[in-house]
């Protein structure tokens, strides 16, 4: 879908501002100058009396007060509530993209870039962050960035933006595992523009660096995973979470804690040809899972591979990141 055609012009449209009132501000910040911003409309009765963007000279008015006109667009400022949002627009008879869009795809809009969605783990969250370094690539490219754990069930705002983005996009990047994690959020081509890049990311557990993981989660991890929300448990020390196999056999010994340590620090604890041998099995495997990904990273470790790569079994290192970010410009 052209965008631009059924949004038209969106400089020449007088723009109304629908959200939470950090982000509307953090978007007056950055196109008050750009946009015929025209007012803010809210469901709040204590956000229409305290009137809080007066320094822009901005009004509230209040959602059932007001009629949008067809020369109006809406902006949707809330990445949790967009859902939500966007369900009371289409209820009151307004047209996604012709009538309201995401504030995610102003820039994309204002800029006439295209549009780049980005999809996957905290690795993707990085190379993102490198690519909109790339200052070449900024000028072509508007990028947007969505957690794989920010498209769950629990956060269903989020999932229906992310939706709404890729209809639009350009280029499409996922981390590869996310086909095999979360399939019902990868976007086929119904969503997708037909002539839309898709890039795969290689972007799995890699244990070549850590024999002492026991990579399989327990029943407990496995259950504070599920309930995780609930219990208001982060999710990056759940995920990452792992048993050390070699502390857990000394504990078991009943081992003191400075014995741990000092037969744990020996440098000769594993021999260099376990380490060796360790490290290409996992190697192997890694290869095997990447074989359908476009970019690859099985040879880059082990050309690599006395380079420090990673920092646990899900967070790559500059080097990696820095390697696939290359790798997605030479792509485009």
């Amino acid at each position: 879908m052209d965008l631009k055609k059924v949004c038209g012009d969106i400089k020449k449209r007088d723009i109304v501002l629908y959200g939470d009132q950090d982000e509307i501000e953090l978007f007056l910040d950055t196109y008050y100058d750009l946009l015929n911003i025209h007012t803010v409309i809210t469901e709040f009765k204590e956000e229409y009396i305290l009137q809080p963007y007066i320094r822009w000279n901005i009004k509230v008015e209040l959602f059932d007060e007001i009629k949008l006109s067809e020369e109006q667009l809406v902006v949707i400022c809330s990445s949790y509530r967009f859902g939500l949002l966007k369900r009371y627009l289409d209820y009151s008879g307004k047209k996604e993209y012709k009538d309201y869009i995401s504030q995610e795809l102003v820039e994309h809009l204002v800029y006439h870039k295209k549009l780049m969605v980005c999809m996957g783990t905290q690795l993707m969250q990085q190379v993102c962050l490198f690519l909109k370094r790339h200052q070449k690539l900024i000028e072509q490219y508007s990028i947007i960035y969505y957690p794989e754990d920010g498209l769950m069930e629990a956060y269903c705002n989020r999932l229906v933006e992310y939706v709404h983005a890729c209809r639009c996009c350009d280029v499409y990047i996922r981390s590869s595992c996310e086909k095999e994690r979360f399939p019902l959020k990868i976007p086929g081509r119904k969503v997708l523009n037909e002539d839309c890049k898709i890039i795969t990311v290689a972007d799995y557990c890699f244990g070549g660096y850590y024999p002492q993981i026991i990579k399989d989660r327990n029943r407990v991890n496995d259950y504070l995973m599920r309930e995780r929300i609930r219990l208001d448990m982060d999710y990056e020390t759940l995920a990452f979470s792992r048993t050390d196999k070699e502390i857990l056999k000394l504990c078991q010994k009943q081992t003191s804690v400075n014995n741990i340590v000092e037969i744990l620090m020996d440098v000769n604890f594993y021999s260099q040809e376990t380490v060796n041998k360790y490290f290409s099995h996992e190697l192997e495997l890694f290869r095997q899972q990447e074989r359908t990904a476009d970019i690859k990273l099985s040879d880059f470790i082990y050309n690599q591979k006395q380079k420090y790569l990673c920092c646990n079994l899900n967070e790559w290192t500059e080097p990696v990141i820095s390697y696939i970010s290359n790798a997605v410009v030479k792509m485009l």
